[in-house]
C-alpha cells in the first residue's frame, strides 16, 4: 500500500503533457502484451464500424483510453484558469435549458473522451456542485484515494451500491448527479437494448428511477480535439408520461444508446473499448442469452 501512495503522490506532481505520455505509452504496451484484451477491443470497434474499422483506429483507442485513466490524477487541479486555455465551451445552450427547468437532472457521459474530467468540468462552469455514482472497489484504502482524486469542495462521490437514498437526498438539494451508464451488468438489472444493432444489457436502475420522478437527462461529452478538449452536449431528455413507467424507461435507454452511438462512429478512436460492451446478448425471441466473446 506505501508503494501505490508513492506512486500517486508522485502522478499527481506531473503536469497534463506527462500524463498523457504515461498513458500512451501503457496503452501501447497493452496493446502488445495483452492480446487477450487486444481481441475485445477488436470485436467492440468491428461492431461499431463495420467496414470503417482499421487497425489504427484500435491502437489509437488504447492510447486514449490509458490517457483518460491518467487524467484522474489531474482533475484537482482544474480550474478557471485551465478551462480558458484548454477547453472549448462552445454552445452550453442545453445546459442553461436543463438548468432553467428546475427539475432533478442525471447528467449522463461515458467512457469516451475524457470522463474523469468532466465532473469539475461541469461544476466550474455552472459554478455548482454535482454528485458522481461509481462502483467502489474491494478494497476501501483504494477507494479512499480514489475518492480523494474524483472528489472536492463541489464534488461528491455516491456508491452505486443503495445509491437511490444517496441520490436522493442530492435531488433535494438541488444537486445534478452524474454517472456513467455505457457498461453492461446481469441479465437481472437489466434490459435488453439495441446498441449498433445487438440486444446487450442496459443497467435499468438510473433510467427506471428517472421515469418515476420525472427526471431530465442531460448527456456530454469531453471530446480530445487538436491538443484540446471540446464539451459536446446533446439535447435533454425527458421520461415519456404518456407510457408506464418500465416502458418509459427503455424507452430512455434506447434514446440514450443511440446517443452512444452517435459520439462512438464521430469518435472511435476515443471509446474505451477493452471491456467486454456485448458480454451478454439477448440471440433471439426466446430469451436464449449469449456473448460475441
Amino acid at each position: 500500500m506505501l508503494l501505490i501512495k508513492i506512486i500517486v503522490f508522485l502522478l499527481t506532481r506531473c503536469n497534463l503533457k506527462t500524463l498523457h505520455m504515461i498513458g500512451s505509452v501503457l496503452g501501447i504496451t497493452t496493446y502488445y502484451l495483452l492480446p487477450g484484451r487486444r481481441r475485445i477491443a477488436r470485436k467492440n470497434l468491428r461492431i461499431a464500424l463495420g467496414e470503417n474499422f482499421n487497425e489504427k483506429i484500435l491502437k489509437e483507442s488504447f492510447k486514449n483510453s490509458f490517457k483518460s485513466m491518467m487524467e484522474i490524477f489531474y482533475t484537482n487541479r482544474i480550474d478557471e484558469l485551465f478551462i480558458a486555455k484548454n477547453i472549448r465551451l462552445n454552445d452550453l445552450t442545453y445546459i442553461k435549458e436543463a438548468l432553467e427547468k428546475c427539475k432533478p437532472i442525471f447528467l449522463i457521459t461515458g467512457h469516451i473522451g475524457s470522463w474523469e474530467f468532466l465532473p469539475a468540468v461541469y461544476s466550474s462552469i455552472t459554478k455548482g456542485k454535482i454528485a458522481i455514482v461509481g462502483k467502489s472497489t474491494r478494497s476501501k484504502k483504494i477507494d479512499d484515494i480514489l475518492h480523494r482524486l474524483r472528489t472536492g469542495e463541489n464534488i461528491h462521490f455516491i456508491s452505486h451500491s443503495n445509491a437511490i437514498v444517496s441520490i436522493q437526498r442530492f435531488f433535494k438539494k438541488g444537486i445534478p448527479v452524474g454517472a456513467l451508464l455505457d457498461q453492461g451488468g446481469l441479465e437481472k438489472n437489466c434490459f435488453f437494448i439495441d446498441f449498433f444493432g445487438i440486444k446487450t444489457t442496459f443497467v435499468k436502475g438510473l433510467p427506471i428511477y428517472a421515469s418515476k420522478i420525472g427526471a431530465l437527462i442531460l448527456i456530454g461529452f469531453l471530446i480530445r480535439e487538436d491538443d484540446k478538449y471540446t464539451i459536446k452536449i446533446y439535447p435533454p431528455i425527458e421520461p415519456d408520461e404518456r407510457l408506464d413507467h418500465g416502458t418509459a424507461a427503455e424507452k430512455l435507454a434506447y434514446q440514450i444508446n443511440q446517443i452512444y452511438e452517435d459520439i462512438i462512429r464521430k469518435y472511435p478512436e476515443q471509446w474505451f473499448t477493452l471491456n467486454k460492451r456485448f458480454k451478454r446478448v439477448l440471440e433471439n425471441e426466446n430469451g436464449k442469452i449469449g456473448s460475441i466473446y
